[in-house]
């Protein structure tokens, strides 16, 4: 750094209304070339008689001698000056004493082009994100004494390895995404022409949230007391612009640990402690990014709440179908069911469409298609209350539909007709015992998951299937009482109805026929060598549908998602497919 140019200004005393007193003007200069980005300092020195008295006067500069002060009178004999612009000035000072003495004296400066590096200055927008987020640096409000930005070259270091990713002359914007969550190191080099270079370093936080993700929490009991097992449910959560999106779920409660993500929606506590909770869930996309939700949880001192509990005909229909919900499944330790009453939502909108009434069967009938949440909300003699939730699904159309009723396990099914056939609405979630069949299971439940069957049924073994349930008495039955797994004829009977062209769109969730293929995907065993491994796949994404019979080679009918067809394979029996049973005539 340079020093400043000092510039002694020796002012004699002049009488402006008095006896005359000699100006005398010497200047020390630190340098003969002063530059445009160095400070020059000035100090005005009065000089005469022994008994001047200096402290009576104020001090005013004119920088270029063109009869305009730039500065306001001051007691302060010094002023530093940068002059932006290189060339000869004349600069002028006056001093003004108390009594009116005016003293004025010149001193010629010539100002030579100095050249001084960048100042490099840059936002982030946004200023944090996700690795899905393309972010903006915007260097425009660096800036340059001596260029305009459109002569700077912007270069970017984003991993701070001292290499540049993006070297550009004049434009100052620069778009990048990470790689990878964490604190991000972000370097900004700037040079100008005369390769003066300056460089600014900032941080950047790439996390791992995504506000797409939509967390949506409820939780059962209700009002839980210390006596309740708590339950909190995320299964309602969604990704938006993609709902049907598989998401995971994290818990965490107190100050303990996160735990590991999972597909369960569902955060069980049993018998918390009577206190104020806050637990928070962390969900998941597939990209294994996430957004956070808490919840504030009051757990009472109480006596045991009842236990909700809905039973229902049927989980698919359409707008002509008769839906009937019961709450006599509902439970109390310290009532009997009659002493229980209820009340109910249909549409899940938080508004009650009964009071609350001992009669605990109700019938519905949706005239709008749509997704619904029926919420039934169970009160004992105490006023004590838990809340139980239905899923319900209505189409637009007008199949006739109806029930039917596994009288192995009381399960309901929808059931819908096709032409001249009754099929199943929903796939076959039958659980037979699972002795008898050595190391293999007869059925399975993806990723082990109960929630899934619950969704799309189980998946069943088809050599099992084969040898021990082929339908020639009751007792070796897959499908429930009067039903039974389709045939290719079957199958194609079905077919010929709905149409081959179109049969994927009108036979899938939300077609016009009410059939609801549901995408429970497969499983199968793989053996290498000496070993065997079981892996299953293709959940939400893919459809196999077992025919009768299997021998060798089992046909399946085979439903990918989105697509508008249909179309038969021939698959290993040594797998597992979904079933979907047709009434026998």
């Amino acid at each position: 750094m340079r020093r400043g140019l000092i510039i002694l200004i020796l002012i004699a005393l002049i009488g402006c209304r008095r006896e005359e007193v000699p100006l005398s003007l010497g200047t020390v200069l630190s340098s003969d070339h002063p530059t445009t980005i160095e400070s020059v300092k000035f100090r005005a020195q009065l000089a005469g008689p022994e008994n001047i008295d200096t402290t009576g006067f104020v001090y005013r500069w004119d920088w270029e001698s063109d009869k305009t002060w730039d500065t306001k009178y001051s007691a302060i004999s010094f002023i530093s000056r940068t002059f932006a612009r290189a060339g000869d000035f004349t600069v002028t000072v006056e001093a003004l004493s108390l009594t009116g003495e005016l003293l004025t004296a010149t001193v010629a400066l010539k100002v030579s082009q100095g050249f001084s590096a960048p100042v490099p200055d840059f936002k982030v927008i946004p200023d944090s994100g996700n690795f899905k987020t393309l972010f903006t640096f915007d260097a425009g409000q660096t800036t340059d004494a001596q260029e305009g930005k459109s002569l700077l070259t912007f270069s970017w270091d984003f991993d701070n390895d001292q290499n540049f990713e993006i070297v550009e002359k004049g434009n100052p914007i620069a778009h990048f995404q990470f790689a990878e969550a964490g604190i991000h190191k972000v370097n900004l080099m700037v040079r100008d022409t005369s390769s003066l270079w300056a460089r600014l370093q900032k941080t950047v936080t790439v996390h791992m949230t995504d506000t797409l993700i939509v967390p949506v929490l409820r939780i059962a009991p209700e009002f839980p007391s210390d006596r309740d097992t708590l339950m909190i449910f995320a299964d309602n959560s969604y990704y938006m612009g993609d709902p049907a999106m598989p998401l995971r779920f994290s818990w965490k409660k107190f100050s303990g640990a996160w735990s590991p993500p999972s597909d369960n929606p569902v955060f069980t506590w049993p018998q918390p402690p009577n206190d104020t909770h806050r637990i928070r869930v962390r969900v998941y996309s597939v990209d294994n990014l996430y957004n956070e939700k808490e919840i504030e949880v009051v757990v009472s001192r109480a006596n045991r709440k009842p236990t909700a509990r809905i039973s229902q005909n049927i989980r698919f229909g359409n707008i002509s179908s008769i839906y009937q919900f019961s709450a006599w499944l509902s439970s109390d330790p310290e009532n009997v069911p009659s002493d229980l009453v209820a009340r109910w939502d249909f549409e899940g909108d938080g508004i009650w469409d009964t009071p609350f009434d001992d009669k605990k069967l109700v019938t519905r009938v949706f005239p709008t298609a749509g997704v619904y949440k029926v919420t039934m909300q169970i009160m004992d003699t105490g006023e004590l209350k838990d809340i139980a939730v239905a899923d319900v699904r209505v189409s637009p159309y007008s199949n006739p539909t109806s029930q039917i009723k596994d009288v192995r396990d009381e399960q309901i099914y929808g059931i819908v007709q096709i032409g001249k056939q009754w099929w199943m609405g929903e796939n076959l979630n039958w659980d037979m015992k699972q002795s008898g069949f050595g190391e293999y299971y007869p059925s399975y439940c993806f990723d082990e998951n109960p929630a899934i069957c619950e969704v799309t049924g189980r998946l069943y073994l088809a050599s099992i299937i084969a040898t021990s349930y082929t339908g020639e008495t009751e007792a070796r039955n897959l499908c429930p009482r009067g039903y039974h797994i389709p045939t290719v004829d079957d199958w194609l009977e079905l077919l010929q109805e709905v149409g081959r062209e179109n049969a994927g769109t009108d036979l899938a969730y939300g077609g016009r026929t009410d059939f609801n293929l549901l995408l429970g995907g497969y499983a199968a065993y793989h053996h290498y060598g000496g070993f065997t491994e079981f892996v299953p796949d293709s959940l939400y994404k893919v459809a196999y549908f077992m025919t009768n019979p299997v021998s060798n080679t089992v046909y399946v009918l085979q439903y990918k998602r989105n697509d508008t067809k249909v179309q038969f394979r021939e698959m290993t029996p040594e797998g597992y497919y979904s079933v979907r049973c047709v009434k026998d005539r």
